[in-house]
């Protein structure tokens, strides 16, 4: 076995334990999980995904695993008449630092932080939803916890499949990221235009409905249990079917997020990572989210720029094929750093929750 399947064999380990501590130490049994003990746990799942760039740090810096050894492309070469630039900004065959490979810690830390706050923020989005799933199904607060955790695994998991899919189609098609950023812009603009007041109904969502055709479903909850007995016949219980659906739409979601993320860095390792750790805190997210997002009203508009912002970074590169956007020798090097990405960012969010606070909600007015 290659070495690289030992790092990945190791992170998987470490996200079991993980896991493990949080089903049976962190949140054990079934209990409602109060806005003070889930902005705790937030904040001690968002300092270990920061802590854990030490371990990235050492790792690129020393190549361990051959990690940061493909950060570098030949020397540019000036552009055949016609021809598409990479994403790098320079030709694929041409010796120049590639801005989405990490060429030693630093940068892969950078890059790492970036992709970390880059799917919480769009996590946030994912979070309404769910709230939305949760509040249909009636799905008491004491079992919600249950079918979180249980939707994290499988977030993990089809996540998991999408990266390791999604990573060796950038490899061998690079201009896919080109549609990847095109559809970003989309998802953004879409986002924008949608009446937020308007309430799904989910008896019409294709994961209710071919659910409700292919098992027997429980008109109630049998405690927290998954499955039931009707009329001595086997059946899933509501809860399992909320599951399901929320399974479906963070797998949704990971249609934005995953490519997205494809624009911070190609780097596999780094987007493995940086989305399973921003996972792993989502439960503990959801009820803190829940407790202050009537403080927060602008957040969803800083996701909306955050996911434009991707896009366009994407799609930067298409300028080349402008004559009057390319240097001397034929090329055209605009690209943007890894710390500057990471700066936007933050700074699109920062810019958000400062304009909530300024401009809270008004309280509703009573009847």
């Amino acid at each position: 076995m290659t070495p690289i399947f030992w790092l990945y064999a190791g992170f998987i380990t470490l996200l079991c334990l993980l896991l493990a501590v949080d089903l049976f130490w962190l949140n054990r049994g079934s209990h409602t999980v109060s806005a003070a003990k889930a902005v705790r746990q937030t904040a001690g799942w968002v300092a270990f995904a920061l802590a854990f760039n030490a371990v990235i740090f050492v790792l690129y810096d020393n190549h361990a695993f051959g990690l940061g050894s493909h950060a570098f492309t030949l020397a540019p070469q000036p552009l055949p008449q016609g021809q598409l630039p990479s994403l790098t900004g320079i030709p694929d065959d041409a010796a120049a630092p590639n801005p989405l490979m990490p060429s030693g810690g630093r940068d892969a830390v950078i890059m790492f932080t970036t992709g970390y706050v880059l799917e919480l923020v769009l996590s946030l989005d994912n979070m309404m939803v769910i709230a939305i799933i949760l509040t249909y199904f009636n799905v008491p607060s004491k079992f919600q916890h249950r079918v979180l955790f249980w939707g994290i695994i499988g977030a993990v998991v089809l996540r998991g499949i999408m990266i390791i899919l999604g990573a060796e189609l950038v490899h061998r098609v690079e201009w896919i990221l080109y549609l990847f950023g095109a559809f970003l812009l989309f998802t953004a603009i879409k986002l924008h235009l949608t009446d937020e007041s308007a309430k799904p109904d989910l008896e019409k969502n294709y994961a209710v409905r071919i659910t409700r055709a292919v098992v027997r479903v429980s008109t109630h909850y049998d405690g927290p249990r998954f499955l039931t007995r009707v009329n001595g016949a086997l059946a899933i219980t509501p809860l399992l079917l909320a599951l399901i659906v929320v399974d479906v739409a963070d797998t949704i979601f990971a249609l934005d997020s995953i490519p997205a993320i494809f624009g911070v860095t190609k780097d596999p390792f780094l987007v493995l990572a940086s989305n399973c750790l921003a996972i792993l805190g989502l439960r503990a997210i959801y009820f803190a989210v829940a407790a202050i997002n009537e403080k927060f009203r602008y957040l969803k508009q800083s996701m909306i720029l955050i996911l434009g912002f991707i896009g366009l970074k994407m799609l930067l590169p298409l300028a080349a094929l402008w004559p009057t956007a390319k240097d001397a020798t034929g090329n055209w090097d605009f690209v943007l750093s890894p710390i500057t990405s990471l700066l936007c960012i933050a700074s699109i969010m920062a810019g958000g929750i400062i304009a909530s606070l300024l401009n809270p909600q008004s309280p509703p007015k009573a009847e």
